[in-house]
């Protein structure tokens, strides 16, 4: 076998906070959901957090294009975010608003920080805009609101 047989192309994905229904109950957004929904305080930190989700159709979409795109016997490895960032402190607001729960159940500042908090992680999804011709088409309000949806759906 030649040496340009054995080559390939590679596209790894690097997916960024990764939201949406059927999302695991111990997750930030379904615990937020599902308490406010409820009626039931949510112990936070202070949600200084800076994070960046994408919602996982988007995420869908991503892995659908990286397994068409031609390269040419290259490795990629891309970053799929949304490319901003938004504290966790802006997102528990934002469901709480939605919902139209008592912004006051938001208990912000009663957990304490993680001694190894990663306070700001958001993607540079350049390769992704340029190489797979893909950005988010979900904002994070949607994506939100689907979920709330979702929940509701199910009996909370």
């Amino acid at each position: 076998m030649s040496k340009q047989a054995r080559q390939g192309n590679l596209v790894v994905l690097r997916p960024f906070g990764v939201f949406g229904e059927d999302e695991g109950r111990h997750r930030f957004f379904p615990q937020v959901i599902e308490k406010l929904s409820k009626g039931l305080p949510v112990q936070m930190t202070r949600g200084e957090q800076i994070r960046d989700y994408v919602y996982v159709e988007d995420l869908i979409d991503a892995y659908i294009m990286a397994a068409v795109v031609p390269l040419k016997n290259v490795v990629e490895i891309i970053n799929i975010g949304s490319g901003k960032g938004v504290s966790l402190k802006e997102i528990a607001l934002n469901i709480a608003k939605q919902i139209g729960a008592d912004e006051n159940l938001l208990q912000f500042g009663t957990l304490p920080y993680r001694p190894d908090e990663m306070m700001y992680l958001v993607a540079d999804n350049k390769k992704a805009k340029t190489i797979l011709g893909w950005t988010p088409k979900t904002s994070l309000e949607k994506g939100i609101e689907n979920m709330i949806k979702w929940y509701e759906q199910r009996g909370g």
